[in-house]
């Protein structure tokens, strides 16, 4: 099995056998504070966790196979986002584009980061591999390594797919497209409601933590433009420097309050000072007056953010590296949703 770290310290397990050899159909969280273990069921098979902090699992059955995600600190799996076709052994592999790739003996199945639609990539070399693992690169290709089935067969490859790469300029997710969920990586995807024809915008909502993101992967920015059309009745959050979610910055939004600057760091969160900061109005954020422009550029070690090209914000950040990814989050209460109709952001 695999073992993850959660952004509070605990453990989760999943997969793996008993004693009998038999696979294990529940993963367990466990905790080092003298809290009982968690047991969730319903998660198998091999995992990956994304930069959101999701975990990505297999479920195996006797006629197909699923793939449910776990969100942080949840004991139950999120709806199912992708029905992968049957197979003996499926890896898991996280791309730099918030894409999971799930290979196995007789498929190589690239499914999207949120609404969960797949599509089959061309790998032969699979056929000639038993007992396979794989690994992303650098740049972004896939290296997977097998066992050879017949003599003289290749033990190893690298393929490419398309996707976003860590030296891209740019990634974008404009919800009136086929590709609305390119480049986002969900926390929780049970939280994340896609859009359907006529309604062009994903809409997410706070969960259980009272607080809900998604990251925009690909590149590892350093200076960066961020720009999205948004609305929210919640706090919306502006994520980068994002490493993990007790490592980061954070700005945060809220109608007729001030906006605050945060640096996060071993988990605590902590105000950054002296910044230049403005209240957003009573509607300033709000569905009824939006949706909103919303942009926040760093460059040169100045912060700057805009609400409907007015500043809010302008700050010197006390850092010479911030390098990582970016995101949007909602805090609030429990069902209160962030409105995200594009997000784009450029290095």
């Amino acid at each position: 099995g695999r073992a993850w770290l959660e952004s509070d310290g605990a453990i989760v397990l999943v997969g793996g056998a008993d004693m009998e050899g038999n696979p294990v159909l529940a993963a367990e969280r466990v905790y080092f504070d003298g809290r009982d273990s968690q047991r969730i069921d319903d998660i198998s098979g091999d995992s990956v966790q994304l930069s959101s902090g999701a975990i990505w699992a297999g479920f195996a059955l006797a006629a197909d196979a699923d793939i449910r995600v776990l969100a942080p600190k949840s004991t139950m799996p999120s709806r199912g986002v992708s029905n992968a076709a049957a197979d003996s052994e499926v890896v898991f592999v996280g791309l730099n584009n918030g894409v999971v790739l799930a290979i196995g003996d007789t498929l190589v199945q690239k499914i999207r980061g949120l609404d969960g639609k797949a599509s089959t990539l061309l790998a032969p070399e699979l056929e000639q591999l038993n007992g396979h693992s794989a690994i992303v690169l650098h740049d972004g290709s896939v290296l997977v390594v097998g066992l050879p089935t017949l003599a003289g067969a290749a033990g190893a490859f690298v393929f490419r797919p398309v996707l976003t790469g860590p030296f891209s300029p740019s990634v974008a997710a404009s919800f009136s497209s086929d590709e609305r969920s390119v480049g986002l990586s969900a926390r929780d995807p049970a939280a994340a409601t896609i859009p359907t024809e006529g309604s062009p915008h994903l809409r997410l909502s706070v969960g259980t933590v009272g607080e809900n993101w998604v990251t925009m992967s690909g590149p590892r920015f350093e200076q960066f433009s961020m720009e999205l059309t948004a609305a929210s009745e919640a706090a919306l959050t502006l994520l980068f420097g994002w490493q993990s979610s007790s490592e980061h910055w954070k700005v945060t939004l809220e109608n007729d309050r001030e906006a605050q600057f945060t640096q996060v760091r071993g988990g605590v969160a902590e105000p950054v000072g002296g910044c230049t900061m403005s209240s957003v109005p009573s509607q300033g954020l709000s569905e009824a007056t939006g949706p909103h422009d919303i942009s926040m550029q760093w460059r040169s070690g100045e912060l700057v953010v805009l609400l409907n090209g007015g500043e809010v914000l302008r700050c010197t950040i006390p850092a010479d590296d911030v390098r990582g990814e970016t995101g949007i989050g909602v805090e609030g209460a429990i069902g209160e949703s962030l409105r995200l109709d594009f997000v784009g952001v450029d290095r």
